[in-house]
């Protein structure tokens, strides 16, 4: 009983790893085909893509758990400056932005953590049209109140299961006034599991606990 017991547990495991397949992605320096930060053009549109800055965090400001670091486009984080390009963290506009596009190829999880300073306006596009529901929030970093701020406990949590397809996650930082301003996030995309994986994992977990009562 032990053997097949042991031998069925390990089928469930290789079935459940070849279907539920999972990325992750967070906040980082750089820019590539998939992330990339961008300003705004002093009319509310994208000045074009350019390399995302990380930049040193100013005090209340949380700390990503899954690796994300604050950026920016321009340091505008602790001891940083104020823009004044056309490109405003003063003024209650958004500043700067982020986009991770990612494609699904089955129906999939996609969970967002983010946290801003001041706040933040989230997107979610499936190709170059809003994806229903869309996320988004607003609120002021430190103010203890609902929506995306900048301390551990504000941080913004989404979650939502997608067919497949092409999809974009925008982000939008806000500063309401003068100061430090910036994003952080991490997020992750996982396959939803196949009712056969999910069958095989129920008829395991069943063995396991058979196996058990009958020692006992």
């Amino acid at each position: 009983m032990n053997i097949t017991l042991k031998t069925l547990l390990t089928a469930v495991t290789l079935a459940a790893t070849s279907s539920v397949f999972a990325t992750s992605f967070s906040s980082q320096a750089g820019q590539d085909a998939d992330t990339w930060c961008f300003n705004n053009d002093g009319a509310g549109a994208s000045a074009g893509q350019i390399a995302c800055q990380t930049i040193a965090p100013a005090d209340p400001w949380a700390e990503d758990p899954n690796g994300g670091l604050w950026i920016s486009t321009s340091q505008t984080g602790k001891d940083g400056t104020v823009l004044d390009n056309g490109t405003p963290n003063d003024g209650g506009d958004w500043f700067m932005g982020a986009v991770e596009l990612f494609t699904l190829t089955v129906e999939s999880i996609v969970t967002l953590d983010i946290w801003a300073d001041d706040t933040a306006f989230v997107g979610l596009y499936l190709g170059d049209t809003w994806a229903s529901p869309t996320w988004e929030t607003d609120g002021v970093c430190a103010d203890g109140l609902l929506g995306i701020g900048c301390t551990q406990t504000e941080g913004r949590h989404f979650s939502k299961t997608l067919a497949a397809g092409s999809y974009a996650i925008v982000m939008l930082a806000y500063q309401n006034d003068n100061g430090p301003a910036g994003l952080l996030y991490s997020g992750s995309t996982a396959a939803v599991p196949e009712p056969g994986s999910l069958a095989l994992l129920g008829l395991g977990l069943a063995g396991l606990g058979y196996s058990r009562r009958k020692q006992s």
